[in-house]
């Protein structure tokens, strides 16, 4: 199953404003950014149930979590800019004969310049991999993600480690290669059969979501993802472990405040270090230290 709410095919003018599928987890953004939903807009939910379940209970639950407050925040869309409709795939039709594998190719020209949040490629049973790049107008090459061993049973979306800056006139690309043959191991059909594009299981798709915002001065400066932060040992406890780091603002502006979590109390110094592996700023010592401001510099 896989659950779309305010998809495109369920109403005319309906505006994506999230998604599940098999595997995925909960889309969290930073508390700076969100979907935005219309004052009185319905909210609609596509739901794609396997057969064998007429008269069952659906125990399905939506989670909204809303940011605090309304000021300075981001709005983030979601949409299908690749996918197998004609206006973006290249050779089609979608349509795999029983017994054969092929290749598709599908691409999007950005009509302006945004900031590229997350990709989220979608592709059902017998998809067996899925490459999705950009090339800008200067012929820089833009590497997305690639999933070499596709399994529809675990999918979600991938997101950059900071906000991606696209400029205008970028062309999206994405391949994807079917194989509807025995020797897939996620094959449905025994024999094989024909496949084409279609909302079951068993058919076929090629779609990959973006989520994006208008671009901003500074945008590509913006942290994703926290695991790019170093938690290293501490020099004054042996095996001492920092807990979750939090950095606001993000991107950091006249100031930054630092917040972390220690096993227990103890000193502890801090060094701001560029991308280039320069120290940028020296922390003193400080004894049970959570939360530090340092100017920025």
């Amino acid at each position: 199953m896989d659950m779309s709410i305010s998809a495109a095919l369920a109403s005319a003018g309906a505006r994506l404003v999230g998604a599940w599928v098999p595997g995925a987890q909960t889309t969290l953004l930073p508390p700076f950014m969100g979907v935005k939903l219309t004052p009185g807009a319905d909210l609609i939910v596509q739901m794609h149930y396997p057969k064998g379940v007429t008269g069952m209970s659906d125990m399905t639950m939506l989670n909204f979590f809303f940011t605090p407050g309304n000021q300075n925040i981001r709005e983030v869309s979601l949409d299908p800019f690749i996918n197998h409709f004609p206006f973006s795939l290249q050779n089609g039709p979608l349509f795999i004969p029983a017994n054969t594998t092929r290749t598709f190719h599908a691409k999007f020209t950005a009509p302006q310049k945004g900031s590229l949040i997350s990709v989220a490629p979608h592709m059902h049973l017998i998809g067996r991999n899925i490459t999705s790049f950009a090339v800008t107008p200067q012929g820089d090459t833009i590497p997305f993600v690639r999933i070499n061993d596709w399994d529809f049973h675990w999918q979600g979306r991938y997101t950059f480690q900071h906000v991606q800056p696209i400029p205008s006139g970028t062309v999206l690309h994405a391949y994807a290669t079917y194989d509807n043959t025995s020797d897939n191991p996620h094959q449905p059909s025994d024999p094989p059969q024909d496949v084409s594009s279609g909302e079951a299981t068993t058919d076929e798709m090629m779609i990959i979501y973006f989520a994006y915002m208008s671009y901003q001065t500074g945008d590509e400066n913006i942290l994703l993802d926290s695991t790019l932060l170093s938690t290293s040992t501490s020099p004054f406890i042996e095996n001492e472990v920092i807990g979750k780091v939090v950095l606001f603002p993000n991107p950091v502006q006249n100031w930054l405040d630092i917040q972390f979590d220690l096993a227990e109390k103890t000193s502890v110094r801090i060094h701001i270090i560029d991308h280039t592996g320069k120290i940028i700023q020296f922390g003193n010592e400080h004894r049970n230290w959570r939360r530090v401001r340092t100017a920025k510099k």
